[in-house]
């Protein structure tokens, strides 16, 4: 045993350790290129759902009708848009602060998360709408259509609701801190967690209507 040759083990040269070491380090950064492609890859194709149509916004300025338009995001501070076609438009996180949007058409309008502080919304159809977590303080709705509207954890503080129709309308949470509902139609409305702080309700109507006192049906028919 003694008298047999063990083979000299392979020691590396510098030059391969080198070898060696930027070739586990260029793959490396080729994996790591490819994981981020692949993560992008969902990211470009859902792009556009997540912010406003260009074309569309610049359709909605010149003829003020655009519908099924993507608008989510936009910005339209002080737009003038009364009588605007909008039916089926998205305007989610929409800016519409100070906007002119009286006796607009907004049949099947998204305004999830939208900005419509101090708009003018007076008489605007929101029948079956999802409104909720919008901000509607100190606008006014005076005279609109909010029948079945979702509008939980709404900011409607200050807002103008003086003769608004909110029928079966689902206020819960709702902000409705010094609003005036005098005149509202409050049939069915649901209003049981609904900060009603200084509002005011002179006149409006009561049928199973949820308050947070309870149900009041003082203006039932007999």
């Amino acid at each position: 045993n003694f008298g047999k040759i063990r083979p000299k083990p392979h020691i590396l040269k510098q030059s391969e350790v080198n070898r060696d070491f930027l070739l586990g380090h260029k793959m490396k950064i080729v994996k790591r290129t490819l994981v981020m492609t692949a993560l992008a890859v969902p990211i470009a194709i859902g792009s556009p759902a997540n912010g406003f149509d260009k074309m569309d916004l610049q359709k909605l300025k010149l003829t003020k009708a655009c519908e099924r338009c993507n608008l989510s995001g936009a910005n339209l501070r002080e737009a003038e848009l009364s009588e605007a076609i909008l039916a089926y438009a998205n305007l989610i996180d929409a800016e519409l602060g100070g906007a002119n949007l009286s006796f607009a058409k907004l049949s099947h309008i998204d305004l999830r998360g939208a900005d419509l502080w101090g708009a003018n919304l007076m008489g605007a159809d929101f029948r079956n709408r999802n409104l909720s977590k919008a901000n509607f303080s100190f606008a006014s709705l005076r005279g609109s259509d909010l029948a079945f509207a979702n509008m939980r954890q709404t900011n409607l503080g200050v807002a103008n609701l003086r003769g608004a129709n909110l029928y079966y309308a689902d206020l819960r949470r709702a902000n409705l801190h010094k609003a005036n509902l005098s005149g509202a139609n409050l049939y069915g409305a649901n209003l049981s967690s609904a900060n009603l702080k200084d509002a005011t309700l002179e006149g409006a109507l009561f049928c199973k209507t949820k308050m947070p006192w309870g149900e009041d049906h003082s203006d039932c028919a007999e």
